[in-house]
């Protein structure tokens, strides 16, 4: 199965430019995105809903985990 790496790596781009590309974001220009859409079509690029999942779960916890965090290490003293 291909990844956001090899869709990158074949359209001759970045990780985050396939990204931006992928999820239609207006700062990247219509000819590198249709770089990138040929580039995921040819490798059969599919999205990794587990990993967006997973990105959207720690964007959501880690600013809990960082405002409760000096919290939980004074008890330990």
């Amino acid at each position: 199965m291909a990844t956001i790496k090899d869709v990158a790596k074949m359209a001759g781009v970045s990780i985050s430019t396939v990204s931006y590309a992928l999820n239609d974001n207006p700062k990247v220009s219509k000819k590198t995105k249709q770089k990138v859409m040929e580039a995921a079509r040819q490798l059969n690029y599919q999205k990794n809903g587990l990993a967006s999942d997973l990105k959207k779960t720690v964007r959501v916890r880690l600013p809990l985990l960082l405002r409760t965090w000096p919290a939980l290490t004074m008890q330990n003293w």
